[in-house]
């Protein structure tokens, strides 16, 4: 290890300001496309330092076994990191899974967004102002499933959600509608770090009940999810990504944000109320009692993929 830090003191000492600008390139580079270039560029400047005598056989050696081998990945990809914030009554500072609750979307999590703006509201949902913390997550490493990437439909949300969230009051169809929907759409997040899908507030939830009972089709359970402009969440599911989170400030939410949310609610239902008229006695509307009487599964021709697309969060493309 000594020898080691005498050869970072060495080279870092003997290097002229064109290497060092070179290396500062290659280090920000974003795109593993662009590395080759980058390293060409310094490869040329080292072995042009070495060539006037700027710098010496043994700091060009270490220089290129260090930056110039195929393997090379700046920190810019190999510790890829997201802004998250979590909206609360209270600042929550450092997290833990043993203090999450099992009865939420996606299960026990610790449910966050890349929006601030929402996550504001979000802190005021008992009608008085909250607080926003803030953290920042490296994702590198992680196994995240993104229930808003093209492979994933609107049914694999309304049975991952209903798996954890049980409606009041269901009859006896609509008690089986929810298992079908669990056993056939539901996807699995035992193995998940990271879970990226879209927030059931109470009005969504209200639309994903009235879907198990047969109240609205499929194709309107997905258009009001578009009308309520439902917020994307990433929820914080294993221990693994909880030690990823790292815990950066709190702040304290205006009051205005009181009025934000409950405006967003008021207008989400009313364009609901709106949207439902007449529609469930339009003929082949795909509804869950024709889901379950045709016996469709996951793989079904008739579900068109994607249903209903949000926006494409350039945080998640990797994903």
């Amino acid at each position: 290890m000594r020898n080691e830090n005498a050869a970072d003191i060495y080279a870092e000492e003997q290097m002229p300001q064109e290497i060092r600008e070179k290396i500062a390139a290659l280090e920000s580079v974003g795109q593993a496309a662009l590395i080759p270039k980058a390293q060409h560029e310094l490869k040329s400047s080292i072995e042009c330092a070495l060539d006037t005598g700027k710098i010496s056989a043994g700091t060009c050696a270490y220089l290129k076994a260090h930056y110039l081998h195929e393997a090379f990945l700046p920190a810019q990809i190999t510790q890829r990191q997201i802004i998250l914030f979590h909206g609360s009554r209270d600042a929550i500072g450092w997290p833990s899974l043993s203090k999450c609750r099992e009865a939420n979307d996606f299960g026990k999590c610790f449910y966050c967004t890349e929006d601030m703006e929402l996550a504001k509201e979000w802190s005021c949902q008992r009608g008085e102002s909250g607080v926003v913390s803030g953290y920042t997550l490296k994702t590198d490493g992680l196994n995240i499933v993104n229930l808003n990437s093209e492979q994933y439909h609107t049914l694999n949300w309304i049975g991952t959600l209903l798996q954890h969230r049980r409606p009041n009051n269901l009859d006896d169809d609509s008690d089986y509608a929810r298992e079908y929907l669990i056993q056939n759409f539901a996807v699995d997040l035992s193995r998940a770090d990271v879970v990226v899908g879209y927030r059931a507030d109470d009005s969504y939830f209200q639309y994903a009940t009235d879907f198990l009972q047969n109240r609205i089709s499929l194709d309107k359970l997905s258009e009001a999810m578009h009308l309520g402009k439902l917020g994307e969440q990433v929820a914080i599911k294993s221990e693994r990504a909880f030690e990823r989170l790292t815990f950066k400030r709190a702040y304290q939410t205006a009051q205005k944000y009181i009025r934000l949310y409950m405006e967003r609610d008021v207008r989400a239902r009313d364009d609901y109320r709106r949207s439902l008229r007449g529609q469930i006695r339009v003929p082949n509307k795909l509804t869950i009692e024709r889901i379950i009487q045709e016996g469709i599964r996951n793989d079904d021709e008739i579900l068109l993929r994607p249903l209903y697309r949000g926006r494409a969060g350039e945080s998640w493309q990797h994903v």
